[in-house]
């Protein structure tokens, strides 16, 4: 189970968009981690696809993480989307068909750039 939060303030482009993450971990697994936004022209920004391996223990746990907003985004209402996979070290299957998620969207606005007339 997981849930984001985006955490105060709006960031501005060039600045970093902080999310809350509440996580309930059935079971230990390798983790590919796969964020992006869109912003508000609807263009995805990409960010590097990241591995962790298997990490942390059964139950909850709460973690930070920032990612940057690109200069090439463009200001207004927008959209921070998560898909994740997991290989699962007890099940061998997984390393064929690991399971793939991607989590609701999680609305944010990208804010106008202060003393800037194109918000960039």
């Amino acid at each position: 189970m997981l849930r984001v939060d985006v955490l105060p303030p709006p960031p501005q482009v060039e600045e970093k968009l902080r999310l809350a993450y509440k996580v309930f971990r059935f079971r230990v697994c390798e983790t590919t981690i796969m964020p992006l936004i869109i912003d508000a022209a609807g263009v995805r920004h990409e960010y590097e696809t990241s591995v962790r391996v298997a990490w942390g223990d059964h139950g909850d746990d709460e973690f930070t993480v920032e990612r940057p907003i690109p200069r090439s985004a463009t200001p207004g209402p927008a959209r921070y989307r998560l898909t994740l996979s997991w290989r699962c070290p007890l099940n061998a299957i997984h390393f064929i068909w690991p399971i793939v998620h991607t989590y609701d969207d999680v609305p944010f606005v990208i804010a106008e750039r202060k003393g800037s007339g194109d918000g960039r």
